[in-house]
């Protein structure tokens, strides 16, 4: 028999569980596949922004994968540990020990890309459809991709050819007797450390209020450090809090002598320890996930919403240093336009007056009290009342309301004429299209602003409010190509901007959907693979307890909490980890992300109960044939 027939036999005889890390890998192949297929299309050459979201999708995949498979290979060998000792007492060199190791594993990664880029081809038409009606783009044909092929084929080899010789070698290091002796070394009592565990506990909660209490100005700098704190001391949670819990749940009597508590409770903290580096990649991944996922179905859910409350007016104009006529002729252009194409509107318009601030590069926009409550009843805000030199400050963005204190400059000096206003107050809602007076905006009492000297520059901004605004976009584009000449006037339009989002979200949410999958599935992976590597050690366990008189239902009972504890646990944390994540990205939004928050949790579980359901019952199968044997 030669060594590749030899490579060959393991490989069928050991297909239980080369089957996960089989399907897994080929996957991760189908799905890198796909988006190479989506690349290389001849049809996406004008599609910059989609290609660049794609490759950055291809990168992310196979850098992960480099681990995961990595993971794989390594959980299969400690499966094997006690036949490979079984081969070297019969005479295989290290060499050729090596050499049947790594025949082995490019075997199946050969397989894996094979029957991934098959499946990645057989599904490519669905995945063109599904592409072009998220994106909004034209019908895809299927092609002819030899150059995703080519790709997909070279990199993934590759990373099979490293994976399988560096982890051959894991194998040689090791002496004949650890190797017979395999999973059934004797495990010492679990301990944790009281310091640790402390440290676990305040680092996660630490983490967490940080989180919560973050405003959307310190987002991004609290992102590194609270990312970096949540998982050192979820580590901690695993490899020592986890196991003080349960220990300190054993002197509890009514608890810990209840039925088969007792024998649960006993083999779950040699779980903990045992898998605490397992448990925390499957929480660090699966939070990746949700995080990903339900960030991307925020966006979606929430684009029209931040849409409305940044661009309040459906259409808006501003005229500077108006001329006779100008700003009328203007208005009367669009409101015929309006009229040609049956779009219902109402129109509200006001003078605003620039003044500079000392110390700021942008001129602060001056508003009276009447005519900011002219457009607040229009949109349906709160009215302001306002007497003396009190102000009060509109934001520039619809988040901005959330993160400017006034407090910290309430009294402002204009320039040309020397007043003294007080800010008293913040409002929350925006009336002008975001960002387009970036110098500050303040509502003054109608006395204060007639006492404004007359500056050289003046603007009239006209907003129109449409009830169906989304269907307008046909007569925004025509305003926008005969009205847009700036330095005179700018014309804008809410729903033009609102379709660049849409379409860029949807991009985001279509790359964001095969990735965070990729990552779930990778999880459940190490789950799966974790389950199948103690699969020796537990039927020598339950068959000690058989002997001892324990009947089939009550170890189906502790093998459903030895599962329900390996397979929820991190995925309880990873929810908790979301949530928190969740309430941080609110601060980042003026309209609410709770039901997509929920949605996407609320589907991850559901899923994940599916799964363990299915793995309970096959694995309890397993269990049980080899117990009768």
């Amino acid at each position: 028999m030669t060594f590749s027939q030899l490579a060959f036999k393991n490989v069928s005889r050991n297909i239980r569980a080369y089957a996960a890390y089989f399907l897994s890998s080929a996957f991760s192949v189908m799905i890198f596949f796909l988006y190479a297929l989506f690349i290389y299309h001849p049809d996406i050459d004008g599609q910059g922004a989609i290609r660049q979201g794609m490759l950055v999708a291809e990168y992310i995949i196979y850098f992960f994968s480099f681990f995961f498979i990595f993971y794989s290979v390594s959980s299969f060998l400690k499966i094997r540990n006690k036949e490979f000792g079984i081969f070297v007492i019969h005479g295989i060199t290290n060499w050729q020990l090596i050499r049947m190791i790594f025949f082995e594993n490019m075997l199946v990664g050969i397989s894996a890309l094979i029957s991934g880029i098959a499946c990645g081809f057989l599904f490519g038409k669905l995945f063109f459809l599904s592409a072009s009606t998220v994106m909004g783009l034209k019908s895809l044909p299927l092609y002819m991709p030899w150059k995703a092929m080519k790709l997909t084929a070279v990199v993934f080899s590759a990373l099979f050819f490293i994976v399988a010789f560096t982890t051959s070698f894991f194998v040689k290091s090791k002496k004949v007797i650890a190797l017979l002796k395999g999973n059934k070394k004797p495990k010492p009592e679990p301990k944790a450390s009281i310091l640790l565990s402390i440290v676990a506990a305040i680092l996660i909660a630490s983490g967490y209020m940080l989180s919560i209490t973050a405003n959307p100005g310190s987002v991004q700098l609290l992102l590194l450090p609270v990312t970096t704190i949540v998982m050192i001391g979820t580590y901690f949670l695993y490899s020592q809090l986890s196991v003080f819990i349960i220990k300190f749940l054993k002197k509890s009597k009514p608890i810990y002598w209840k039925k088969t508590n007792l024998l649960s409770f006993s083999m779950l903290a040699y779980r903990m320890k045992d898998n605490a580096r397992m448990f925390f990649m499957v929480t660090i991944v699966s939070t990746v996930a949700f995080c990903a996922i339900g960030t991307f179905a925020a966006f979606i859910e929430t684009q029209k919403g931040e849409s409305i409350k940044n661009i309040p007016f459906a259409f808006s104009l501003i005229t500077y240093n108006e001329h006779q006529g100008q700003k009328g002729q203007y208005e009367k252009e669009i409101e015929d336009t309006f009229q040609k194409e049956n779009v219902i509107f109402q129109k509200v318009s006001a003078k605003l007056k620039f003044q500079s601030i000392p110390n700021h590069l942008q001129p602060a926009v001056i508003m009276s009290q009447d005519d900011y409550n002219k457009f607040a009843k229009r949109l349906g805000y709160e009215t302001v009342t306002l007497t003396g030199n009190e102000a009060a400050r509109v934001p520039s963005f619809g988040i901005e309301g959330n993160i400017i204190d006034h407090s910290k400059e309430p009294d402002v000096t204009l320039q040309e004429g020397g007043k003294q206003i007080h800010v008293s107050s913040m409002l929350k809602q925006n009336i002008f299209s975001g960002g387009v007076f970036p110098g500050g905006i303040f509502v003054v009492s109608n006395e204060m602003e007639k006492q404004m000297t007359a500056v050289e520059k003046t603007v009239s901004y006209t907003g129109y409010t449409v009830k169906s605004w989304e269907g307008t976009t046909q007569v925004a584009e025509e305003l926008e190509k005969r009205l847009n000449q700036k330095g005179q006037y700018e014309f804008s339009s809410r729903v033009i901007t609102y379709n660049k989002i849409k379409e860029l979200t949807s991009i985001i949410l279509f790359i964001g959907l095969f990735v965070g999958a990729i990552f779930y599935l990778s999880a459940v992976s190490f789950l799966y693979f974790r389950l199948f590597t103690d699969l020796e050690t537990d039927k020598q366990y339950y068959q000690s307890l058989l002997k001892l008189g324990m009947d089939e239902e009550e170890m189906k009972q502790i093998m459903t909490v030895q599962m329900g504890a390996l397979f929820f646990i991190p995925i309880v944390i990873a929810v908790l980890h979301t949530s928190v994540a969740f309430t941080t990205l609110q601060t980042l939004f003026t309209t609410p992300i709770l039901r997509s928050s929920l949605i996407v949790i609320g589907l991850f579980l559901l899923v994940h109960i599916c799964y363990f359901l299915l793995l309970r019952r096959h694995y309890f199968k397993q269990l049980k044939k080899q117990i009768m044997r």
